[in-house]
């Protein structure tokens, strides 16, 4: 495994982690850190990626935190206005076939 935290060039203040996996077909594997502390919790994931297996769960990393610390480390926090959630579904869809195609395909 080779793993590399590079920070993004478009959104300042976001960085990823680049995991390629030589000994497979290749594949690139990439997580994305923004909010607190990204750059180092980016570096951290690298450092832990090159020291395990990749087949081991990649939610280990994370394990422990509570969905409060994960809130933090992601730089985000309640909703104030719960209309942010509306307008994913445009109005001429029908709600009914959409949750058909999602509860058939996770089958």
């Amino acid at each position: 495994m080779q793993s590399e935290a590079i920070e993004n060039q478009i959104v300042r203040g976001e960085w990823q982690a680049e995991v390629v996996n030589h000994e497979g077909d290749g594949e690139v594997y990439v997580t994305i850190f923004s909010g607190p502390d990204a750059e180092e919790r980016a570096k951290q994931f690298c450092l832990y990626r090159n020291g395990s297996d990749w087949q081991s769960s990649p939610s280990e990393f994370l394990a422990n935190c509570s969905i409060k610390d994960l809130a933090k480390i992601q730089g985000v926090g309640p909703i104030k206005d719960i209309r942010v959630l509306s307008g994913g579904i445009p109005e001429d869809e029908d709600i009914d076939a959409f949750l058909q195609e999602v509860y058939g395909a996770r089958k």
